[in-house]
Order: structure tokens, then C-alpha cells, then sequence
């Protein structure tokens, strides 16, 4: 069993602080921390997160079935149903540092 300590918990507030080259339009935006996450062998845990804004994502990583290396632009509002993740490595928590905590460990299977 692996364990894995994480900057950010489900329902956290964040900044985007790094992307990969070519998405670097999403440096600076908000998200909101949602509940799901994959581990990618390259960028390690990576939350699934909503945006904000109506403002389009743009993503080179498709981390759904059959996922391969595209670039496109998803336009993700609360209400949409595209799924977007993120580096939790890349990802800063808005918290109150009177109430800071801290992100999560996780306890994930080896395979």
C-alpha cells in the first residue's frame, strides 16, 4: 500500500500554479476540488476539478477511455458534464491560514 499526502482535499478552492506547454492559458484560474482523482504515471495524483468561469479549459490529456495525447478546449461550467483533471503538484488551496489543516493522505492499492 502506498501512501500519498496531497496539497489539496475535495471541496477546496485553488489556483492553477503550473500546466503542461500548450495549456498554459489555465495558469491563474480558480477551481473547485471535486471528490474524484486518477494517478497519472507521469504527473502523479491528479483531481478531478470544475471551473468557475464559462471561461474554456484547455487540456492536452484525454483521461478518458481510449485517452491519447490531443489538445482541445472543453468550456466547463458547473452544470456541464465534461470531466477535467488536474495536478494535484500544480494546484495552490485558498484556505484562511487561521483554519489552513492541510491536504489529505491517501492510501492507494500498489498493482
Amino acid at each position: 500500500m502506498t501512501a500519498i499526502h496531497t496539497r489539496c482535499r475535495p471541496g477546496d478552492i485553488a489556483l492553477v500554479t503550473n500546466e503542461e506547454p500548450g495549456c498554459e492559458d489555465n495558469i491563474g484560474r480558480t477551481v473547485i476540488v471535486q471528490n474524484k482523482f486518477v494517478v497519472d504515471p507521469e504527473l502523479g495524483l491528479m483531481w478531478e476539478i470544475a471551473t468557475v468561469t464559462d471561461v474554456p479549459w484547455v487540456a492536452l490529456r484525454n483521461m478518458g477511455r481510449g485517452g491519447g495525447l490531443r489538445h482541445y478546449q472543453i468550456c466547463q461550467t458547473h452544470s456541464d458534464r465534461s470531466i477535467v483533471y488536474q495536478a494535484d503538484k500544480w494546484l495552490m488551496p485558498v484556505r484562511d491560514p487561521e483554519f489552513a489543516g492541510g491536504g489529505i493522505t491517501l492510501h492507494l492499492e500498489d498493482s
